[in-house]
């Protein structure tokens, strides 16, 4: 079955664009779609390993479900600075791995979709080692694979110039559609009593507000905006500074 790629800047509004029919399937890790999951708003098909996972023995591993040799795995491990003296590499490993040994821990991160199981930093050095080992490779292809495209939609171009590969009418809806479901929820959020929004304008440049913008027509005077830092746009056209939700 042919998938199109959709390049969403976090796990989380990848997972929103799934709840709203904005895709039809996505891959997510069990920390994002565990609460969902166990409310049934999504169905899962299969984990990436191999076998099945402790906490949702429900779900079929990737083999199972009839994807041989796939196991692939989201891990998290604790670093600490590359001059971080041993003995406090230690300490912190041997205190860690008790909490994370304990078993109302263990039961805790399997109800959130992750399971612990904490090891010396021996075993995560080798561990680190082995998926840079196994991913590299993958990396580099893929990067080659994109330049090659790149290369071939330029000698397409008289002028030889090259917007990225995949641009054009189909992105241009893709993202018209991502403004209409943005759109959508912020209407459903006022429609649900939400009168405060908070952008992050200086960090995103102007995109969140710009998208707030467009959303709030017609409806401007029902919500305060508030940004990052504190300044308020009142909806009557008043600003107010360093200011909380409160006022």
């Amino acid at each position: 079955m042919p998938l199109q790629h959709i390049p969403y800047k976090s796990a989380g509004n990848a997972l929103t664009a799934m709840l709203t029919g904005e895709v039809q399937v996505s891959f997510l890790s069990p920390l994002t779609a565990h609460a969902q999951l166990k409310a049934g708003k999504v169905k899962a098909l299969a984990v990436s390993s191999a076998t099945r996972f402790a906490g949702s023995p429900e779900i079929p591993g990737a083999a199972e479900a009839g994807i041989p040799g796939m196991d692939v795995r989201l891990w998290f491990g604790l670093f600490a600075p590359a001059k971080t003296p041993k003995s406090v590499v230690a300490k912190l490993n041997r205190e860690i791995g008790e909490i994370l040994r304990n078993p109302e821990t263990q039961e805790t991160f399997l109800k959130q979709g992750v399971a612990a199981t904490p090891g010396t930093p021996e075993e995560l050095g080798e561990w680190v080692k082995t998926e840079l080992a196994r991913w590299t490779p993958v990396i580099q292809a893929t990067a080659s694979r994109r330049t090659d495209e790149i290369q071939e939609a330029r000698k397409k171009r008289p002028d030889g110039l090259c917007d990225r590969p995949g641009r054009g009418q189909r992105d241009h809806e893709l993202r018209r559609t991502r403004r209409r479901g943005a759109d959508r929820d912020v209407h459903r959020a006022i429609d649900l009593g939400v009168t405060l929004f908070d952008t992050a304008d200086r960090y995103m440049k102007g995109r969140h507000e710009r998208m707030l913008g467009r959303a709030l027509k017609g409806r401007r005077d029902e919500v305060i905006v508030c940004s990052k830092f504190g300044n308020i746009d009142n909806a009557d056209g008043t600003k107010a500074y360093n200011a909380s939700p409160s006022t």
